[in-house]
């Protein structure tokens, strides 16, 4: 998720609609670092859970620590 703290809100108003009844998964967002307190605070009252990512030096992507 990289969002600005208001486009996270945003976000997180639009999607939980569309996970309302969703009950087969947990649902984790992982909101960029500036995003974080933004994106529990919209979550709160819901099933919808917040992780947090790590730092890397590449600019984008998903990389595992070995």
């Amino acid at each position: 998720m990289y969002k600005t703290p208001e486009e996270a809100r945003v976000f997180v108003r639009d999607f939980i609609p569309l996970i309302a009844g969703h009950t087969r998964d947990d649902v984790v967002l992982f909101p960029s670092y500036v995003a974080i307190p933004d994106t529990i605070e919209a979550v709160s009252g819901t099933r919808i859970e917040v992780g947090a990512q790590n730092m890397h030096w590449e600019k984008q992507g998903a990389y595992l620590r070995r």
